[in-house]
């Protein structure tokens, strides 16, 4: 998503009036440092308002690059975005630390680069990609619409690097408000996939919901190509429910061996434990175990 630096109105959210409670002060109450309480009106602004009236405002200035005191970037050469410490640290445990500091983390200072390869491209690999690519400058992009605005519009195929993203940056609960989005994308040909990614990334809502999925629709969530690429926890996990409703065990064992086959290396000693949770006797009404 390419963010597009909006003009400010000519009315600003600064100048609107925000709607006000009022109350009459009790008798005993001291508005004055000790002098006697004076019989005006007290205003009460709403919270509400004022808070939206804040992230609007916060969100102009952003865009307009006013008083912006640190720069992010995916990884050195890549596009830096220009941003405020305290806005980021508000949205984000890991800014907070990286902005205010903490035991072992020197802060970045006002005026800084922070390049979020140095502490989390190793984590963000097999989401993000190269972290000077476009994925990743994509999902920096959306995270920070996030912080500011609350929300962000990205594509589809763009939602699942922006989820792993956020919750990289521990952006909570923004980062609950994008899951749920993700799981609207749940079906049988996605199950698999979305109950690793949601494992993955502590996403229990996602990934309890795409294993529930799996479990009644294995038959469709086994042939995707998806589950060539599910993790041997996973596959364990699924083939271990009760509640598996599994096509004929052979068709199950056949596809578990060309899992084992796309890395035959890395998943031979997984083949052992996964082989003994095709039910034989009961996953289908013909066949028996191959020979």
């Amino acid at each position: 998503t390419t963010l597009e630096p909006r003009r400010r109105a000519p009315h600003s959210p600064r100048a609107e009036q925000p709607r006000m409670a009022t109350k009459r002060p009790r008798a005993d109450e001291d508005h004055n440092g000790g002098a006697p309480a004076h019989d005006g009106t007290v205003f009460e602004l709403g919270d509400h308002h004022v808070h939206a009236a804040k992230c609007a405002e916060q969100a102009a200035m952003w865009a307009a690059g006013e008083l912006c005191d640190v720069s992010v970037a995916t990884a050195p050469g890549a596009a830096a975005h220009k941003a405020h410490r305290v806005v980021l640290a508000s949205a984000s445990a890991y800014f907070h630390r990286r902005f205010v500091g903490a035991p072992g983390v020197e802060p970045v200072p006002a005026g800084g680069l922070l390049c979020l390869s140095e502490d989390l491209g190793e984590r963000l690999a097999a989401d993000l990609g190269y972290m000077a690519g476009p994925r990743a400058a994509a999902a920096l992009e959306a995270a920070l619409q996030c912080a500011y605005r609350g929300r962000a519009e990205v594509p589809a195929e763009s939602l699942r690097p922006l989820v792993a993203l956020m919750c990289a940056l521990e952006m909570h609960p923004l980062v609950g408000a994008a899951a749920a989005a993700l799981a609207r994308q749940l079906v049988p040909s996605t199950a698999i996939s979305l109950l690793a990614f949601g494992e993955s990334h502590g996403l229990t809502d996602l990934a309890e919901g795409a294993k529930a999925l799996a479990a009644e629709q294995f038959e469709e969530a086994l042939l995707d190509p998806s589950f060539l690429e599910a993790s041997p926890h996973c596959l364990q996990r699924l083939l271990a429910l009760d509640e598996l409703k599994a096509p004929p065990e052979a068709a199950v064992a056949t596809r578990v061996l060309d899992w084992a086959r796309a890395d035959p290396e890395g998943r031979r000693e997984a083949l052992g434990r996964l082989l003994p949770l095709v039910r034989w006797p009961v996953a289908g009404a013909g066949g028996g175990a191959p020979a």
